[in-house]
């Protein structure tokens, strides 16, 4: 991977897809907030219970280290010949975005941690794509398993069309400009959403006592999966077992 800077990225951005740039700017903002904004008034509070003299000499301290400190790391990655892709970060490190241009064709699974904003410039196929972090692309989606795993801000933005056998959200919010066909969805806390339009050929769960009712061998606790447990199920058996 060859580091860039954000003005480069949004250089790649903006000559690919202007709704992919725009798209991408959410995340950016969230990322600059959560990072820099909070911090400064979790830090104010606290200086409000010091003294004057040891406030100003913790206040400067902090802006100095703050000039020096990234909220994120922006990467720009070849295309990749794996059969899988796992997008994690080490202790220590800042957020990671990491931009592949062109088409990313998996015949595995794509693994995107909390800390991740993976970007891709066309389209993506793969076996599961399990997104903790963000995912966006300006082309379209294609996979057995789409699962929003994260209860948190981030999201999945798909420029054209997804199509899946299950898309499932445990409160990660999921969007497709385009068309969104899926032979089963599970959807308790948060919105999928087909712009164009939405297709559930087969099982659709919106509620958690519908779902331990018809189908208790997915594991769910107080309306959310057990990740593990579920992606475990997931890895063992063929999805449209679970709704046979």
């Amino acid at each position: 991977m060859k580091k860039i800077t954000k003005t480069q990225l949004n250089h790649h951005l903006k000559t690919k897809s202007e709704k992919l740039h725009a798209a991408v700017q959410t995340a950016l903002e969230s990322l600059t907030y959560s990072q820099t904004n909070l911090n400064s008034e979790m830090l104010t509070a606290f200086l409000q219970m010091l003294e004057p003299e040891a406030a100003t000499h913790l206040s400067t301290s902090y802006q100095q280290i703050d000039k020096d400190d990234t909220t994120f790391d922006v990467f720009i990655q070849d295309n990749t010949h794996s059969s899988s892709l796992e997008f994690t970060t080490k202790e220590g490190e800042p957020n990671k975005i990491i931009l592949i241009e062109n088409d990313l064709h998996l015949s595995g699974d794509i693994f995107i941690e909390d800390r991740i904003t993976l970007i891709v410039t066309a389209n993506i196929t793969a076996k599961n794509v399990v997104v903790n972090g963000s995912l966006y692309t300006s082309g379209n989606l294609n996979c057995e398993l789409l699962f929003g795993a994260s209860s948190n801000d981030h999201e999945t933005y798909i420029g054209k069309d997804i199509s899946t056998t299950l898309i499932a959200e445990n409160g990660h919010y999921t969007v497709a400009e385009g068309n969104i066909y899926a032979q089963h969805l599970m959807s308790f806390n948060n919105t999928i959403e087909g712009k164009t339009a939405m297709t559930i050929e087969g099982v659709s769960l919106d509620n958690e006592e519908e779902a331990i009712l018809f189908y208790p061998n997915i594991p769910i606790t107080n309306g959310y999966f057990d990740e593990k447990s579920f992606l475990l199920l997931i890895k063992n058996q063929p999805i449209n077992t679970f709704f046979a």
